[in-house]
């Protein structure tokens, strides 16, 4: 595949991507791969992370180029903004993670008063966040909302789409389970 080196061959690469001709969206993903992930790269610190950032960066780029428009910025500063975009939403996910596992270790000390003396508290966090994502879907999602961020039952039940009843139950459980896992130490 041939690499654009000019202005004027970039942008015609990018029209011809634009116009849905896929030897050019592939050659525009062949000639940026690289700087994207380096830029992911040095944003988050994790490969793995970084080459999701970069296949999701080119997946939304695919998608609005009918909206990138020349005049007003070069295709890689464009392109560079949706790997910014997308390791905030990664620091924000990691962030809102921490902050709920902390509320979560809160909420299951009440109901476990001795976990803590039970493990040490990085392992605390790290099996109760292990047997958080091991709750079948609807009690972690309202263990997280009524436990975790504090919500009404009500109000967890608006987000849900179902009763105030059904997320009381549904949390219920949802603390069992989680006691279960960490009590018999079935979490990796």
């Amino acid at each position: 595949m041939h690499l654009v080196d000019d202005r004027s061959g970039l942008d015609d690469l990018v029209d011809r991507a634009q116009r849905g001709e896929r030897r050019a969206a592939a050659s525009l993903y062949q000639q940026f791969h690289a700087p994207i992930f380096r830029q992911a790269y040095m944003l988050v610190q994790d490969a793995d992370v970084a080459h999701d950032i970069t296949q999701e960066a080119f997946a939304r780029a695919l998608v609005r180029l009918d909206a990138y428009e020349p005049a007003r910025a070069a295709f890689t500063t464009w392109m560079h903004g949706f790997v910014i975009n997308l390791a905030r939403e990664h620091w924000r996910h990691r962030q809102r993670r921490v902050r709920l596992v902390d509320r979560l270790k809160g909420a299951t000390q009440r109901d476990a008063p001795d976990l803590e003396a039970r493990l040490g508290i990085q392992e605390g966090l790290d099996a109760l966040s292990a047997a958080l994502a091991r709750l079948p879907e609807s009690q972690r999602e309202a263990v997280v909302l009524v436990d975790l961020q504090q919500l009404s039952p009500d109000e967890a039940a608006a987000r849900l789409g179902t009763t105030a009843g059904n997320v009381r139950v549904r949390a219920h459980r949802g603390r069992k389970r989680l006691r279960a896992l960490l009590d018999d130490g079935g979490v990796p």
